[in-house]
């Protein structure tokens, strides 16, 4: 059943989790990428709730303005608030540098959602960068395709359409369930 296919995917971001510092979420739009992202981190992370950041990456964003935008998010969550121009006078490797440092420093769990939104080459030079330097923080990414990185294969876990069988089952069940509010 649908719980079960749930119940398996969450054993597996909990497996990715535990076996590196990034972890992919990848499959269609309205999946439930996202929920399966908070809910393992619900179970996981629970002691750690308050070093948890959630960033929606918006649609046809550059790496570098998501860079900027986690540093800025980072070094908000880790005290008084730094100045905006700070953040934008660094650039490439102080940026890649101070990103994760900001990570690292806080062990903070960062979920990255639909990063889908930075280009493919942007979005793999990002998830290599991370990959490579994480240490303490674990990250996880939620998007559409899968990046291709052969790094990060054990750490995906991709979600899928729902199958005939299961898409039966499930209209059974909501048929019985009107019937029997109809039937009261």
């Amino acid at each position: 059943d649908r719980a079960g296919a749930g119940a398996v995917a969450g054993d597996a971001l909990r497996a990715a989790l535990a076996g590196g510092p990034v972890s992919l979420v990848t499959g269609f739009g309205g999946l439930g990428k996202t929920t399966l992202a908070v809910h393992t981190l619900h179970s996981v992370f629970a002691e750690q709730a308050s070093n948890v950041l959630v960033v929606r990456v918006k649609r046809n964003t550059s790496a570098e303005a998501l860079k900027t935008e986690l540093v800025d998010v980072l070094a908000t969550a880790r005290g008084p608030k730094r100045g905006k121009a700070s953040v934008d006078s660094l650039v490439d490797d102080a940026l890649n540098e101070t990103l994760v440092d900001l990570a690292e420093t806080g062990a903070h769990v960062i979920v990255l959602d639909d990063l889908h939104n930075v280009s493919e080459t942007e979005a793999r030079e990002f998830l290599r960068l991370i990959n490579r330097h994480a240490r303490r923080s674990r990250w996880i990414v939620t998007m559409r395709g899968d990046p291709h990185i052969p790094e990060l294969v054990s750490q995906t876990v991709p979600l899928g359409a729902m199958s005939d069988v299961h898409l039966n089952e499930l209209a059974q069940a909501l048929a019985s369930r009107a019937g029997a509010a109809v039937d009261k």
